[in-house]
């Protein structure tokens, strides 16, 4: 089942979603369209790996060298549409893959920035509507963020389907940059949670600075009328005192609030961030159940229909994945007719090769 939309307790996702929009696209259908497609390059990969020695042998005559050469140049062409199908089929499922990184990423950005959003509720009249909105802006900025940078490394899959290792490019840094700033509004809400005395008292000092500005502006009102300097000038001076007061207050509440999320960090699913995954060489040789006693717990696992072999996805960066593929056995690169581990990570692939891989031969 496709990944759901985020929740839209607050108004704080359909607010955002005005602004950026959400991935129609069905990342099942796609991850079967590709299964799909490394199936078919098989069946042309079995027919390229007849041998035509033995019709060489017995039809030797002009007629039969012919024939032979014939069948020889459309069995290579039958070869290279199985490899471009395997192409295809890489294509597809890398495609799929970044949807579900780029879903997974927006709903963790709203999710974790649901707290701190609603506690703006909390500032006067006016105040909180244009707090709201600023937040809305930059939760907005966010999202784009993961969206382009699932696009850009989708653009870079379209360059080279075989996806050879590549410099992690711009998108790739704001999708990074969306993730940990969905982990910063994950500890900044856990904070307002935790030390609601310290939302208040930002509130306050924001009231008191709001209250003050009208008193600025009536104080210098009844100066500008000459007889009323006597009342304007204190007035003026006392409201001078109250902005600067009220601004102290919700500056160091703000502070206080940022120290608390910065000492207790979690990250946008309200957890201990996942540890990310490195490229063990010591995993070459290793079996499928080895693999996955090095993917942490809370690594989402589904089923990747490419190869039949199952994926996992790190749910605090999108983007970065492990493959146990099966692979196949027409694929032209030793490593790909499997088994191996695909490891996706800062816009880099590794593929190792496991037990009973050609390539280990």
């Amino acid at each position: 089942m496709p990944i759901a939309e985020p929740t839209s307790a607050l108004g704080l996702w359909p607010r955002v979603r005005a602004v950026t929009g959400w991935p129609e696209t069905d990342e099942d259908a796609v991850d079967k369209l590709a299964a799909e497609w490394g199936s078919a390059g098989g069946e042309f990969a079995d027919v390229r790996l007849f041998d035509l020695a033995a019709v060489g042998a017995t039809w030797q005559d002009p007629a039969g060298g012919a024939f032979s050469e014939r069948v020889r140049r459309h069995l290579e062409l039958t070869g290279r549409i199985g490899q471009g199908m395997f192409s295809v089929a890489e294509l597809a499922a890398g495609f799929a893959a970044e949807v579900i990184g780029a879903k997974l990423g927006i709903v963790r950005v709203i999710e974790g920035g649901l707290a701190a959003f609603g506690m703006l509720a909390l500032l006067p009249p006016g105040v909180g509507e244009l707090a709201q909105q600023a937040f809305v802006d930059g939760v907005a900025e966010m999202v784009l963020g993961i969206l382009q940078g699932a696009a850009g490394r989708i653009s870079g899959l379209l360059d080279s389907a075989a996806l050879p290792d590549q410099e992690p490019g711009m998108a790739d840094r704001l999708s990074a940059a969306a993730s940990v700033s969905g982990d910063l509004l994950a500890s900044l809400g856990a904070a307002v949670m935790n030390r609601p005395e310290l939302v208040l008292a930002a509130a306050g000092g924001a009231a008191l600075t709001a209250v003050s500005s009208v008193g600025v502006l009536a104080g210098g009102a009844a100066t500008a009328t000459g007889a009323g300097a006597v009342l304007g000038v204190p007035l003026a001076g006392l409201s001078y005192a109250g902005m600067a007061t009220g601004a102290a207050i919700a500056g160091l509440s703000i502070a206080a609030i940022a120290h608390e999320a910065a000492m207790n960090p979690v990250d946008s699913s309200g957890s201990t961030p996942s540890r990310s995954i490195e490229r063990p060489t010591s995993l070459e040789g290793a079996t499928p159940e080895q693999v996955r006693e090095t993917i942490p717990d809370t690594w989402e696992e589904r089923p990747a229909k490419k190869g039949d072999g199952t994926r996992f996805l790190n749910p605090d960066r999108p983007g970065e994945s492990i493959i146990i593929e099966n692979g196949w056995p027409g694929h032209a690169d030793p490593v790909h007719r499997g088994p191996y581990v695909k490891i996706s990570k800062d816009g880099q692939v590794t593929r190792i090769p496991l037990e009973g891989n050609p390539a280990l031969e």
